[in-house]
């Protein structure tokens, strides 16, 4: 599937074929969502390595892929400074990982890309409801 890139996190999200109805979701929840699925997705790629079966191996790792790009539209490039800048090098580290596992599918480098989202994700999630109101405010997201 074609990612198509957008200033909206909703739209990315939905683009991303996770779940569906996610318009009127809270940004920081949408992007817990897609943690959750990307995490979801790393699950589904280490299931298809111990079952040696090519086709879902592939098809997870695209549809990881699809969900760390809506990951970095959502990244507002202005507010976050050097944080989205290094996020940005982190999804694309992360992105390239997943490339090379669907080349040789190494557990390893799993088990690295895997960690490496679950402490972003732990970190996002642990971001205290007060600081959330920047991330509304903010809206879409603005990657200038």
């Amino acid at each position: 599937m074609k990612f198509t890139y957008t200033n909206s996190p909703a739209h990315s999200y939905h683009s991303a074929e996770i779940y569906g109805g996610v318009e009127d979701t809270d940004p920081h929840h949408l992007v817990k969502m897609l943690f959750n699925g990307l995490i979801e997705k790393i699950n589904q790629i280490a299931l298809s390595i111990r079952n040696n079966d090519t086709g879902a191996r592939c098809n997870s790792i695209n549809k990881a892929l699809n969900i760390l790009d809506a990951l970095r539209t959502a990244l507002n490039f202005k507010q976050g400074g050097t944080v989205a800048k290094n996020l940005d090098d982190l999804y694309d580290y992360i992105q390239r990982r997943l490339v090379s596992i669907n080349v040789n599918p190494d557990p390893g480098v799993l088990k690295e890309v895997s960690g490496l989202v679950n402490d972003i994700s732990d970190a996002w999630k642990a971001i205290p409801p007060e600081k959330r109101s920047a991330v509304k405010e903010s809206g879409r997201a603005n990657t200038n």
